[in-house]
């Protein structure tokens, strides 16, 4: 109800002959507009009055917005209150030569297929840009500028990589016109220079086999423009011969829709603002036909756009940033949006350039959310109202010994946004001795037991299931039971469950990523690319290779970078094990009071966890502690030498992004000193880890040192009786 008391209150300030001018309209129209979308201002090419009634004629702005017949209807009751001074005119209003009762959308979902998954559903997805060759230049260079520790051609992949897995989690088939992470013909490194993941999709479909005049069109041989084309020619040449397509040639497979991932290099002049999420769709195809390959009218796309950006620009209300702006709703000629013959569409998510922006798309977590977004949105789309969400991973994940078996517990994680994503059933996936994983069991209770056997190390891991599909698995457990006469036992705690973006500043002049300060990624991460380098506000972009403000090194691209792997009891439990201690692990959120007292060391793992609080409940009911982690220390930023002195050793740690060992975002030191010192930072000579009367404290996560195996088992055998 604000927005439509603000909008009324407009009509206050227009006396009778203002109200009638073009001007005077179309800056209160662009006043409404602002209230439902993040629009450039509307503009009235022509206007009609006669009598009680007026017909305007404007551009393109209001067919942008997501309207819906209230929205219609209270503008039009708006605008005869401005031009006639009551509610009796007659309002007609025509946008991008359409009239605005023809645009309208609907609040509701479409009717429901009746089926809950997506299977024997095919969706072309892919993720923006990639390297290409640049004749003019005789180089191979990115398709987007550096900035903010990334650039778009490998940035979208962080995005499309979950989109696909939820997608296939859904039973959906999803094809992609790039080489793709893990894939291993595609980490191999191509003619570039760089894995082939990373290049254009022009390069992949030609690497593949695919036929040269989908991946090859430019007679000048600009390959920048093959790549954008080749991406919708390739679209329609899968589904050529099928029911979607059965006037090309081509593979068969009926391609449901079609979607670029893109960022946008869009920014605006307050950089504290957001930029938001834009839409993108095409009536026309390139020979200006208004028809799909079977048949259907090429605006069913707007559906889908609007579906999908509505499904994204909602849950980041809900969960993020309640201002999340919604852009256009855009009809434009773009090649992704326009060629293919199924609906199809381009979403840019958010803009590359705004620092608003990049702060949540940096942001392990929140990229998440957008990418359940846009599978709900497409799921939503395809099956209506009959969609069924696939549930979160689980939580409180933990175990315990049951003589000689494991019991297995967890609860299941509630979604706010969606209440029906909840599990009817679970998978238990087990692997042995660095075996593969096996699903050993299914249970619709939250908790399941099993038999083990003395001498082997197993792993578990759980994922939750619904009638929409499957979650991603939960965290990795592990436990052992050693062959070994009375051996110790070690428990694991998980206390290491944040992911999170990189730390900002800013100020009147400058503004960026705090030097040094690098987010925790989720997994394995490939986006980064390298430090922000420009830091000046003023500093306005020239080119990609001079972007200004936000700009960074490119000296780390297409490298791998250690986050929170979700499975530290694998990786302390493999050394336990070679130890011969018997060992089992447990969420932080699982833990309960006789497992710590039957254990003889409690092994603490908050990596870069910066809720510490959380494990001192803990204590009094160790034994003996070891724990390490980042913020354990009450001095943060430590150290910065990258070294560490532990009696006659020196250990490098990573402080900065690696492949090999998670970023110590940040190290702590004991101040005062409550301890006996066992380790120091080379360079500040600060305590980097205490041994007091309850056991050993580490400073710094332990998973970051280089030596972490051979560090890792000195603190097992200094706190052995």
């Amino acid at each position: 109800m604000k927005r439509w008391m603000i909008i009324l209150l407009l009509g206050a300030f227009l006396t009778p002959a203002q109200a009638i001018t073009k001007e005077a309209l179309a800056d209160s129209l662009t006043r409404y507009i602002g209230f439902v979308s993040a629009v450039p201002p509307v503009k009235i090419t022509k206007m009609k009055v006669k009598g009680s009634s007026i017909t305007i004629y404007t551009n393109k702005t209001l067919s942008g917005a997501a309207l819906t017949n209230e929205d219609l209807y209270r503008l039009r009751l708006q605008v005869s209150r401005w031009v006639f001074r009551n509610n009796n005119g007659k309002v007609t209003i025509y946008s991008d030569n359409k009239e605005l009762k023809d645009l309208v959308v609907s609040p509701t979902l479409p009717k429901g297929t009746g089926k809950t998954d997506l299977t024997d559903r095919h969706i072309a997805l892919w993720a923006s840009h990639g390297i290409y060759y640049n004749r003019d230049e005789d180089r191979w260079k990115w398709q987007r500028a550096a900035l903010w520790m990334t650039v778009e051609d490998v940035f979208t992949n962080a995005f499309s990589r979950l989109v696909v897995q939820m997608l296939e989690n859904a039973h959906a088939t999803v094809y992609q016109p790039r080489g793709q992470i893990g894939d291993p013909e595609a980490m191999a490194i191509g003619e570039s220079g760089y894995p082939r993941w990373s290049e254009g999709a022009r390069y992949w479909l030609q690497y593949k086999g695919v036929p040269d005049s989908i991946w090859c069109d430019s007679i000048d041989s600009d390959q920048y423009r093959d790549d954008i084309k080749a991406r919708a020619r390739w679209v329609n040449w899968l589904c050529g011969g099928s029911k979607k397509n059965p006037k090309q040639p081509g593979q068969g497979i009926p391609i449901d829709l079609s979607i670029a991932l893109h960022t946008d290099g869009y920014n605006i002049l307050y950089d504290t603002a957001m930029v938001g999420t834009l839409a993108i769709y095409s009536e026309e195809d390139p020979d200006k036909k208004k028809v799909l390959g079977n048949g259907q009218n090429r605006a069913i796309s707007r559906g889908l756009a609007h579906i999908v950006q509505s499904q994204l620009v909602n849950d980041m209300r809900n969960s993020v940033c309640p201002d999340w702006p919604r852009r256009e709703l855009l009809n434009a000629g773009y090649y992704e949006a326009k060629c293919p013959v199924v609906p199809s569409m381009l979403l840019e998510m958010f803009s590359h350039l705004q620092m608003r922006d990049m702060h949540y798309g940096l942001d392990p977590a929140v990229r998440f959310r957008i990418a359940r977004a846009i599978y709900k949105g497409l799921g939503r789309w395809l099956e209506g109202s009959s969609f069924v969400v696939q549930p979160l991973p689980i939580q409180a994940f933990g175990m315990s010994f049951n003589g000689e078996g494991l019991t297995l517990h967890w609860k299941a994680t509630p979604d706010p946004l969606e209440p029906s994503a909840q599990p009817s059933e679970y998978l238990i996936e087990r692997r042995v001795n660095d075996g593969a994983w096996d699903i050993i069991g299914k249970s619709k209770a939250e908790s399941i037991s099993f038999a083990i056997e003395r001498g082997k190390r197993y792993e578990f891991r759980v994922i939750a299931t619904n009638a929409g599909g499957k979650s991603f698995p939960s965290e990795i457990l592990s436990a052992y039971l050693s062959t070994a006469p009375d051996p110790m036992r070690v428990l694991i705690v998980n206390a290491f469950d944040t992911v999170c973006g990189p730390k900002w500043f800013a100020d009147s002049l400058t503004a960026g990523i705090i030097p040094e300060a690098y987010p925790t990624e989720d997994g394995i991460a490939y986006h980064y690319i390298g430090a922000q380098t420009d830091f000046d506000r003023s500093h306005v972009w020239v080119s990609d290779d001079e972007c200004g403000w936000g700009m960074c090194h490119k000296d780390y691209i297409t490298r791998p970078v250690v986050g929170n792997t979700h499975d530290y009891p694998v990786q302390h439990g493999r050394i336990l094990q070679q130890m011969g201690i018997s060992y089992i692990s447990s969420n932080i959120a699982a833990i309960d009071t006789t497992m710590l007292r039957r254990a003889d060391i409690v092994d603490i793992v908050l990596g870069n966890e910066e809720r510490t609080e959380r494990y001192l409940s803990l204590l009094p009911y160790c034994r003996s502690i070891l724990v390490s982690g980042a913020h354990v220390g009450g001095l943060i930023r430590a150290g910065h030498s990258e070294k560490l002195i532990w009696g006659e050793q020196v250990l490098r740690y990573h402080r900065h992004p690696n492949e090999h060992r998670l970023v110590a975002t940040e190290v702590s030191s004991f101040i005062p000193q409550t301890g006996q010192v066992v380790a120091r930072y080379q360079d500040t000579y600060l305590p980097a880890a205490i041994r007091t009367d309850q056991g050993l404290m580490w400073g710094i996560p332990l998973e970051s040192l280089e030596a972490f195996e051979h560090a890792y088992r000195q603190s097992i055998e200094l706190l052995q009786p």
